[in-house]
């Protein structure tokens, strides 16, 4: 390519050639005082051409010359993703009320007595004595529950622990009762419901909404109570829903299966006992967390009561993600729950009865031991 300069140096050569061949006419006598008047003129063409050529010579070269560089816009770097590696996940105690060698904790001090398990909702927590009374609370101060004899577990309202609900045996037979848990909260009253299904099971409590309705289940048998609305009678799920089971309530909807080992879902129930679906669940297995943002289930159970590895995933779908504990400790089953969005805790065991809490973070993708 052709440079300035060599341009330059081709437009002087032909512009030489052209005034060397150019050919003048000599000019006319004239009188001898006009002549000495404008001997200047031809040295002002002179002139006049070399300014045009120079002009010309400048107009070329600064046509051809590169453009002075430009300076590039700054663009920050993004700020790098923290790695998995770098996220802290702390090591105190649970914040959360939890049972570790029959010892209740709650709010960082044990609450008097021996434990085996708890529950909790809101700021509501249910637990379990040695000698299987129950009882409940809000700090270290509980009140036991004294309505009998009670058929598997009393269940909290999943969101606010509002309301709690159970199924007692006694003398008069099997009832479903319940009551609200704030200290000046009321009974929900008593019905009467079957001790067993058709296949022999115990009937339970399954769930407890925020709204106060309860479900029950067990052996085929399916049934909702609504307490709040006085005088409503039992509504027989197995009918407005056949084949449905209700296992649990979470922030995103009532946690059903498509029979009792079918897939399960979330749902909506409505007054009349239908079922509206919302969307499919993973588990039947899976605990939310509180804001509904995620839910966890176990993914493998290498013993009846401890599971190797917690799977996690968005409540509206997306990438599952693994929760790992050291090498050589597992969940127990049933005792996860969720602290924050982020961060859950778990009791933990070795295959030699060792037992300890856990702390695990999504964000980090793997548990720490606590204390």
């Amino acid at each position: 390519m052709a440079t300035a300069f060599d341009l330059e140096e081709r437009l002087s050569r032909e512009l030489h050639l052209i005034a060397d061949e150019l050919r003048v006419p000599p000019r006319p006598p004239i009188a001898e005082e006009a002549r000495t008047g404008h001997r200047w003129y031809p040295l002002l063409v002179a002139a006049a051409v070399l300014v045009i050529v120079a002009a010309g010579i400048a107009l070329v070269a600064g046509t051809h010359r590169s453009a002075p560089p430009v300076s590039p816009t700054h663009t920050p770097a993004p700020s790098p993703t923290p790695s998995r590696a770098a996220v802290h996940i702390p090591r105190t105690a649970p914040t959360i009320p939890y049972v570790l060698h029959k010892e209740l904790h709650v709010g960082g001090a044990t609450v008097a007595g021996k434990w085996t398990y708890v529950e909790h909702a809101g700021r509501t927590w249910i637990a379990e004595r040695s000698d299987h009374t129950w009882w409940y609370g809000s700090d270290t101060t509980p009140t036991r529950i004294a309505v009998g004899e009670v058929v598997g577990r009393p269940v909290l309202a999943t969101g606010n622990g509002t309301f709690a609900a159970m199924i007692v045996r006694s003398g008069n037979g099997t009832r479903l009762t319940g009551f609200e848990t704030s200290s000046a909260g009321e009974g929900l009253g008593v019905v009467k419901v079957p001790a067993h299904g058709s296949d022999g099971a115990a009937v339970t409590v399954a769930a407890v909404t925020d709204q106060g309705n309860v479900f029950v289940s067990g052996g085929g048998v399916s049934l909702m109570w609504e307490p709040m609305q006085s005088g409503r009678p039992l509504i027989d799920l197995a009918k407005t829903a056949p084949g449905q089971v209700v296992v649990s309530d979470s922030p995103i909807g009532t946690v059903l299966t498509d029979g009792p080992d079918g897939a399960a879902y979330t749902a909506d129930i409505r007054d009349d006992g239908s079922v509206q679906r919302r969307a499919s669940l993973p588990s039947a297995d899976v605990v939310v967390d509180p804001s509904g943002a995620r839910l966890v289930w176990p993914h493998f159970v290498s013993e009846p009561t401890w599971g190797d590895q917690l799977r996690v995933r968005p409540s509206a779908g997306g990438a599952t993600e693994r929760l790992t504990l050291p090498v050589g400790w597992g969940f127990n089953l049933g005792t996860w729950s969720w602290e924050t969005p982020d961060l859950l805790v778990s009791r933990v065991m070795t295959a030699d009865g060792l037992t300890r809490m856990a702390r695990c973070s999504v964000a980090a993708g793997h548990c720490v031991l606590l204390g």
